[in-house]
């Protein structure tokens, strides 16, 4: 199965309908993260309130070896604002009721967000991972946009996340998620900066 990377009008579509689900605070901060940041469904699921600074806009995802710190945008920490619980050693979002995130929460989630704004195609993780790649690749130009071309299945998955991740570092760093509503022309926070000076990751 194809997994193409979404368009900044499926984006700014699913930001919509995300923030009109019941859950809304919920959906709104999974999908915002997960184009944002690229995290798999059990990436996001671990993510304490403690892996976020708000301060720095920045995220710790992964363990072991596979730990990394992505910077977040305008649009994903307005989402998350709304999501985070009190305790540091809860799990970055939440619902309403105080329920944790589980990676099962995540699928369905993305599922039904995409399934009401009538995407062809069930919208997953992978989706929105891609789409995290894409959009910072794409943006600087870096080589691994010529591996996305064409491929069906994530057949460089680490090459791919860490030259998106070290793209962070560029003076013309864009938010994935902020670069794509501001193509669709998102009205959600007024206007976003196109850019934003690069500081090094912690």
């Amino acid at each position: 199965m194809d997994i193409h990377p979404l368009t900044s009008h499926q984006a700014s579509t699913l930001m919509k309908v995300a923030a009109g689900m019941r859950n809304s605070s919920r959906d709104s901060a999974i999908l915002a993260v997960c184009i944002d940041a690229g995290p798999r469904r059990s990436e996001l699921a671990a993510a304490r309130r403690r892996d976020l600074d708000l301060d720095r806009r920045r995220l710790l995802l992964g363990e072991g070896d596979r730990t990394r710190i992505v910077r977040l945008g305008a649009h994903a920490l307005a989402a998350l604002r709304g999501a985070l619980p009190d305790d540091p050693d809860e799990t970055l979002i939440v619902s309403r009721s105080g329920a944790p995130l589980t990676p099962r929460v995540i699928h369905e989630q993305l599922l039904a967000i995409g399934s009401f704004a009538g995407l062809p195609f069930g919208l997953t993780a992978r989706h929105t991972r891609r789409t995290y790649i894409a959009a910072l690749c794409g943006h600087h130009e870096l080589p691994v946009l010529l591996r996305l071309a064409g491929h069906g299945s994530l057949r460089h998955p680490a090459a791919n996340l860490y030259e998106a991740v070290e793209s962070q570092q560029l003076p013309s760093w864009e938010s994935p998620l902020d670069r794509l509503l501001r193509e669709a022309a998102w009205p959600g926070l007024g206007p976003t900066p196109a850019r934003e000076d690069a500081s090094p990751a912690a």
